[in-house]
């Protein structure tokens, strides 16, 4: 079960520092980690540990939660997320006479 949650924070870390544009390098530098390091963390082969996470979440302005969350928010193409759930907001047209 730790490997699962090795690798689920691991990518959502990835998936987060990749949305912000920050490479693995960049976010070692500013964890004082090395890249190797951050590789292994990239890679769930080592945990992140809280500080890491703690850090690593500053570094990237998101709140802490958005690193262990189990998937990715729902965010449209504009970058602004959709205030409507799904299925909310559609309406359907009917061409019936």
């Amino acid at each position: 079960m730790a490997i699962d949650t090795n690798e689920r924070v691991a990518s959502r870390v990835r998936a987060v520092a990749a949305e912000r544009r920050v490479t693995q390098s960049e976010l070692a530098t500013a964890l004082s980690i090395s890249k190797m390091s951050m590789s292994r963390r990239f890679n769930g082969i080592t945990p992140f540990t809280i500080a890491d996470l703690t850090n690593a979440a500053q570094f990237l302005d998101v709140p802490l939660t958005e690193l262990l969350s189990r998937s990715t928010p729902s965010t449209p193409s504009s970058g602004v997320p959709s205030p409507q759930g799904p299925g909310e907001g559609v309406t359907s047209v009917s061409g019936g006479r």
